[in-house]
């Protein structure tokens, strides 16, 4: 996690939070009032503890010490701008190009049409097509219509106006014929020197003694790419190290380093085409026609401005890029000093709440341990109480159960007598019925009588 990590770690929510609970807790004091000032202290805890927690996590996820010093920051948002910025130019396939290009000048021809259209169908601009699509075609020591009108149908198909290629083809369609009628490429240089007489109506385009406006225009491209080149190697200096800031990373200094070198390698490119450009006019003569020359110095004119428009814009954005992120990471900066000053004021008020909380547990602890204390006696009193009820119970369910036997033995004497009695009973009443009988028939005898 990088230095600039702390925002986000004590992030603009959580401060705002924390900020509206201590004003809380200050506008709770004006007039006093208990509750308020309690539940402001309540919000105060709440968003320490969360602090504390992202803190832990912090630690835990970055074990080593991180710098959070300012020069550490603004070298981190450097670093995150060089880096965006090579991605741009990873995206846009821009060292491809340079390479490329690089081959193209250094071995004539060295590129094929398989790589030349596999380049132009991958991402990239449309500018940097075409540019790579004309720089192709002036390197070929032969025009090949078959290749040419496929790198033409390829350029068609990304959409590309074709207008400054077909008439480049026509430049170097004339070059190459006017080489063929030659007897030989010295002859063409030397052409000018020793058959000044028959010259009528020729003029060399780059010759040592009288030049076209075609040549000073070419020389004077030259001229500004190298001032270009100059300036773009001073604001890499300025880049590299902004404001006495040095590298401390050979990785992040190395990446910077690959992005402006991939820039100063465009410029180098197009100097390298001007160059050539310039070696193909020494042996190049056309008929005299002011016409014809007019249209090429405007074409070519055209053609290296857009150049060098194009070159001077990306240098200008970058610097205004370079400004702009400089008034950024100074900005973070500023967020940064005061976040770290929220931040520390946030430890301290923790470490105290944390002293309060350890005092108020220990306190706790006390308490608990008195209660424990109090329980237990309370307990091994009911336990000897109980042991006793449970004695006694026993006694008396004894002598409950001697009672029940001596009643149930004087009950079954009971029964006994019962069915005793119960029989003399049976034989009294047969007695009474006896004599009931016998005095039924002596009535009768008697009345009989």
């Amino acid at each position: 996690m990088t230095p600039v990590n702390l925002i986000d770690l004590a992030g603009s929510e959580s401060s705002k939070a924390k900020t509206s609970g201590l004003r809380r807790k200050e506008s709770a004091h004006t007039p006093y009032d208990p509750e308020k000032i309690q539940a402001a202290d309540k919000v105060v805890i709440s968003e320490l503890k969360n602090l504390s927690e992202m803190k832990h996590f912090y630690r835990e996820n970055n074990p080593k010490p991180v710098c959070v010093s300012p020069q550490d920051s603004r070298l981190a948002a450097e670093i995150q701008e060089q880096q965006s910025l090579l991605k741009t130019y990873e995206e846009q396939s821009l060292d491809a190009y340079d390479e490329k290009e690089k081959e193209m000048m250094m071995m004539i021809g060295s590129i094929n049409r398989t790589e030349l259209l596999s380049v132009l169908k991958a991402k990239g601009t449309n500018i940097d097509k075409l540019r790579f699509a004309i720089m192709y075609l002036i390197s070929l020591e032969s025009v090949n219509q078959t290749e040419v009108e496929a790198v033409e149908a390829a350029l068609r198909e990304a959409k590309i106006d074709t207008s400054t290629f077909q008439y480049v083809k026509k430049i170097k369609s004339l070059n190459v014929s006017l080489a063929a009628n030659s007897a030989s490429k010295s002859h063409i240089a030397l052409w000018p020197v020793y058959k000044r007489g028959d010259r009528a109506g020729v003029k060399n385009l780059l010759s040592s003694d009288e030049k076209l406006a075609v040549a000073r225009a070419v020389e004077f491209a030259e001229r500004k790419l190298l001032l270009l080149l100059s300036c773009g190697q001073m604001a890499g200096t300025s880049m590299a190290e902004p404001e006495g800031v040095k590298m401390s990373h050979d990785c992040s200094e190395e990446d910077a380093r690959k992005e402006l070198k991939v820039l100063l390698d465009r410029v180098k490119s197009a100097a390298t085409s001007l160059s050539y450009l310039r070696s193909k006019a020494r042996i190049l003569a056309v008929p005299e026609d002011g016409v014809y020359t007019l249209n090429t110095l405007q074409s070519i004119e055209m053609v290296i401005t857009d150049a060098l428009e194009s070159l001077l814009r990306r240098v200008t954005a970058a610097e205004s890029e370079t400004c702009s992120h400089k008034e950024k990471v100074i900005v973070c900066e500023e967020e940064i000093t005061r976040k770290t000053v929220q931040i520390q004021n946030l430890s301290l008020r923790l470490e105290q709440t944390e002293r309060i909380v350890m005092t108020e547990c220990e306190s706790l602890k006390n308490a608990l341990t008195a209660s424990n204390n109090v329980l237990d006696t309370l307990l091994s009193s009911s336990r000897r109480h109980f042991q006793t009820i449970e004695a006694r119970l026993v006694a008396k369910s004894t002598q409950l159960e001697g009672e029940k036997a001596q009643k149930e033995v004087q009950v079954q004497k009971l029964m006994e007598e019962n069915m005793k009695l119960t029989t003399l009973l049976d034989k009294k009443e047969a007695q009474l019925l006896a004599l009931n009988e016998q005095c039924k028939v002596m009535a009768l005898n008697a009345s009989n009588i």
